[in-house]
């Protein structure tokens, strides 16, 4: 699927500690979703995480006032089921999620407001207080369609 930006949506600082801090701010909207653009930028901002060995850790933020990041975007899901190109796009999600989970330093999402928990069982504590991660698909009766769960899939497939 094409990835046409106009702005960044993905802001890098690295402070004197070292630590890298990936925001993610999509223009004109109140919310940051995972699309293909979104994706082809944090591949690229993994680049250059990964090639900076000078960082002792990497954090993931939203600059939106009350939602992390709310999931896939489901114009590009739609998309991609008329097309047949939903596979490549959900294969490309898992490509940029597995770079993530494998960085080479500690890596850390400072979720504040909503975000989409994605079939994972955790709860997510900061300052003592427990984030709430919405599964809004499990509530409609379906399987989560991200790059959590089908990297769960594709490692654990009998699960």
């Amino acid at each position: 699927m094409p990835a046409v930006v106009s702005a960044p949506m993905i802001r890098r600082e690295t402070s004197d500690d070292q630590i890298c801090v990936l925001t993610f701010d999509r223009p004109d909207s109140g919310a940051n979703i995972f699309d293909a653009a979104t994706l082809d930028e944090l591949n690229e901002q993994l680049d250059g995480v990964e090639k900076d060995a000078s960082l002792r850790g990497l954090i993931l933020a939203s600059a939106k006032k009350s939602i992390f990041v709310a999931g896939a975007d489901l114009k590009t899901l739609l998309q991609g089921a008329r097309t047949g190109e939903m596979r490549e796009f959900i294969e490309r999600g898992q490509q940029v999620f597995n770079r993530l989970a494998n960085l080479g330093i500690p890596t850390v999402a400072a979720i504040h407001g909503a975000s989409v928990r994605n079939a994972t069982n955790t709860d997510c504590r900061a300052n003592n207080t427990i984030t709430p991660m919405g599964a809004a698909h499990a509530a409609r009766g379906m399987r989560p369609i991200s790059a959590a769960a089908i990297m769960k899939n594709s490692r654990y497939p009998n699960v």
